[in-house]
């Protein structure tokens, strides 16, 4: 009888214990498939303000931070102990997508990009020439009623961005080169498209892959064999005058990338294509249209600091930089930044433990969403930076687009926060400020979808489609 009784016990555990452990990997199994398509809201199922948390995803496990204290320390951390590097490789696969371009060099551009930075003041006048342009050109004949002309946002976004990336980066002349610059607006999309093709399939079958979605590499391809040519002219008769002149990007890494460096001029393409992507262009014209009521107090900003020789003053742009602010909190087309691969196992200073190979990251989405850090977060309020602490945390009043803040990690944090955000800012303004100065803009169809989510993004959809007119001056 007692033997019975056993049997039956040590029957039904191994039954709880296998059923549990079936449930337990079903769990896990659709987690991880969820990622895929909902990663968005399921980082925000699972938020809760400053508490770790964890989500299994096809390739490993993600642990979130969103602690003040978990956060610096993430930020400050080595790299050979949570590694950003580690993680761009998997996310970009440059050797299959950017040409292999070497990541390990974040210090080089970041070096380049604050000198170019340094002399943003100088582009102006004729990034805003080509910002026009090329906005003329997207508008050109009103195909609608009353001169309104409907357009793709996300293409314009692209194709303006896109042109003035192409100068400061290249200099004047590829402004002109129509294949040049189609080729330069494909590449971003090639490379996110192709790297999160590969992430899918099985390594050997990543260069086919490649391959296959970028079109053979038709867009990078074109890039270099116009560029390469183009900066070994440079690099053999650095004093001619015919460059001397020249401060482009190009030029900053001519006199920042080491001399002795094989393949000098290859690479140098190679590191100036890593720092091509667009900007949030995209959501800030979308909320312009949404939210019309910003348009007039922006536009009465904007005059009142144009000077009397005709440049306006970006610096003082206080109603804008807020306006980006809450656009970027609002839209944050990345749920999560700070992504570091732990390169063994790992302690925080409050003891809590991650293993070797998981990802570390803050679901900043979430953050910019969150009611104990952002009043009424759900309402766009484009003016909540503006006068008055944004945050509980906030130590001033006022803030701009391009400041880092723990609780707005939209830039990254610590040593490692985006070099490129001085430039991104300034390339934005000077193309809003034009759209709102000389264009009436509208969505009809507001309610309509103009994104769609991958993993712990959310894209733009290049159907998404606005109108836009040449404002009419009294005369």
């Amino acid at each position: 009888m007692e033997h019975n009784i056993i049997r039956s016990v040590l029957y039904y555990t191994v039954c709880v214990l296998l059923v549990g452990y079936i449930v337990h990997n079903a769990r896990l199994w659709f987690e991880k498939m969820s990622w895929l398509f909902v990663g968005p809201q399921l980082l925000a199922k699972k938020y809760i303000s400053g508490v770790p948390f964890t989500i299994q995803t096809p390739e490993r496990q993600y642990v979130l931070v969103s602690s003040e204290a978990h956060m610096k320390e993430l930020s400050q951390a080595k790299e050979e102990r949570l590694s950003l590097v580690a993680t761009a490789i998997e996310v970009f696969q440059p050797s299959h997508t950017m040409n292999g371009v070497e990541l390990n060099r974040l210090g080089l551009q970041h070096r380049i990009l604050r000198a170019l930075s340094l002399s943003l003041s100088t582009y102006q006048e004729p990034l805003v020439c080509l910002a026009q342009a090329a906005l003329a050109k997207e508008i050109k004949g009103g195909n609608g009623m009353e001169g309104w002309t409907t357009t793709s946002i996300f293409n314009l976004s692209q194709s303006v961005v896109a042109k003035a990336n192409t100068y400061t980066f290249y200099g004047e002349n590829f402004t002109q080169d129509e294949v040049f610059l189609d080729a330069a607006t494909q590449y971003p999309m090639d490379v996110f498209v192709a790297a999160e093709a590969i992430r899918c399939v099985p390594s050997f079958m990543a260069p086919m892959v490649a391959s296959l979605v970028t079109r053979r590499h038709k867009a990078s391809t074109v890039l270099m064999n116009k560029l390469v040519p183009y900066i070994n002219e440079r690099t053999k008769d650095p004093q001619s005058r015919k460059f001397t002149t020249q401060r482009d990007y190009i030029q900053h890494i001519i006199e920042l990338f080491p001399e002795d460096t094989p393949d000098r001029a290859e690479k140098m393409v190679k590191q100036t294509l890593a720092l091509w992507f667009a900007s949030t262009l995209f959501y800030a014209l979308v909320d312009l249209c949404t939210h019309t009521e910003y348009q007039e107090p922006l536009v009465k900003e904007i005059e009142e600091n144009i000077a009397r020789y005709g440049t306006l003053n970006l610096s003082k742009l206080t109603l804008m930089d807020s306006f980006l602010q809450e656009s970027a909190r609002v839209n944050a087309s990345e749920s999560i930044s700070l992504r570091r691969k732990a390169m063994g196992s790992y302690v925080f200073k409050d003891g809590y433990h991650v293993k070797d190979g998981d990802w570390i990251c803050v679901p900043q989405r979430a953050i910019m969403r969150d009611p104990t850090i952002y009043s009424q977060p759900e309402v766009f309020d484009a003016f909540r930076f503006v006068n008055r602490s944004e945050t509980r945390h906030s130590s001033s009043n006022t803030s701009r687009f391009t400041d880092i803040r723990t609780f707005f990690p939209f830039w990254g944090l610590g040593k490692q926060a985006c070099p490129g955000r001085f430039y991104a800012d300034f390339i934005i303004k000077i193309v809003l400020a034009d759209i709102l100065q000389n264009y009436n803009i509208r969505i009809r169809e507001v309610s309509k979808r103009r994104t769609f989510t991958w993993r712990s993004s959310i894209m733009p959809l290049p159907t998404a489609q606005f109108d836009i007119r040449l404002k009419r001056r009294c005369t």
